[in-house]
């Protein structure tokens, strides 16, 4: 499969970008990796513990505030994915369909260790020159 689907230029455009290339429409798997939230976690592992990106955060805001995260507890035996700098955050379950799908991106550049919730899941961009994680 090709990388690029196709180009787009919308008709109305902003001065400094008249008579350039269009958008260019590539697979969302060409740009970046996906990974999951938390997994094997029950009621009792959760309100201590290490950090995690909570289902409203990512709904709620389109950029994440990791002094607004919940608590869970990781074990040292645990592989658990994490968020970094630039990822993209997108809920992937809900009540209804017009929750799935929102977004929300980490821009904080933290040593910390940040789990996300397992209603959600990351994209981690390849290239974050060719993705600015503070346009998406």
């Amino acid at each position: 499969m090709e990388n690029k689907i196709k180009t787009v230029v919308p008709t109305l455009r902003f001065p400094e970008f008249r008579g350039t290339e269009g958008w260019e429409m590539v697979l969302i798997g060409n740009i970046g990796e996906t990974y999951g939230g938390l997994t094997g976690k029950n009621k009792t592992d959760f309100g201590n513990g290490k950090k995690y990106i909570t289902y409203k955060q990512v709904y709620n805001y389109s950029f994440v505030d990791i002094t607004h995260c919940d608590f869970v507890c990781i074990n040292a035996s645990e592989k658990q994915n994490h968020i970094k700098f630039g990822d993209i955050l997108f809920t992937q379950s809900s009540e209804t369909p017009e929750e799935v799908g929102i977004s929300s991106v980490m821009l904080d550049k933290t040593n910390e260790t940040i789990y996300l919730n397992s209603f959600c899941f990351g994209l981690r961009p390849f290239d974050l020159k060719r993705i600015s994680p503070y346009f998406s």
